[in-house]
């Protein structure tokens, strides 16, 4: 789904800690969207996370991956995610690619999330984040946008952790070139 078109994107992932540092997973993603446009998309997705040790100061990850969608097509994605705790905050900056093998895509896929929060306690914490999307533009300088130009995400994000599952809530506005619109994520994940 777009900006200014209703729909809805849902993920079922799993993943699994080999050690403190390294974990594999795969994701199934189905986008519902308006029927006039692309009225359902879905793909599949293998992943592996590289993380230095949990521990104090600043946290760094390196998440590599493929996926293929139903229709056939094949990406390779790669981000770098950095995070600094500071007492009950939390900076965080995801910077990621993704490389479509689609003669019809872009050469190379932007995206830059950025988020701040804090800890209130019991297991609450308040924040915000943006995103940008297809940021390769500004890059490139490009008149025409194989997927429609730069988007931008901001959103209030509110979530809670308990022993095993965590909910998180993230209520935003996203504008772009083809207008503006409501989007919001909901996230529900439970650890064994």
């Amino acid at each position: 789904p777009g900006l200014g078109r209703p729909g809805v994107v849902e993920r079922l992932g799993a993943g699994w800690a080999a050690t403190p540092w390294l974990a594999l997973g795969a994701d199934a993603l189905v986008s519902v969207g308006d029927p006039s446009d692309d009225p359902m998309s879905a793909s599949m997705a293998a992943w592996t996370r590289v993380a230095r040790p949990p521990g104090e100061g600043l946290r760094v990850a390196g998440t590599a991956g493929v996926h293929r969608e139903f229709a056939g097509v094949w990406a390779i994605t790669g981000s770098v995610g950095v995070e600094l705790p500071v007492d009950r905050f939390v900076l965080g900056l995801t910077p990621s690619v993704e490389r479509r093998l689609d003669p019809e895509a872009d050469a190379v896929d932007l995206m830059l999330p950025m988020a701040a929060g804090v800890a209130l306690g019991k297991g609450l914490r308040l924040g915000a984040e943006a995103v940008g999307q297809d940021l390769e533009d500004y890059l490139e300088g490009e008149e025409e946008e194989a997927e429609g130009g730069a988007v931008w995400i901001a959103a209030a994000t509110a979530g809670w952790s308990g022993e095993q599952l965590d909910l998180a809530l993230a209520p935003g506005v996203g504008v772009g070139p083809q207008g503006a619109g409501f989007v919001a994520r909901l996230r529900a994940a439970w650890r064994f």
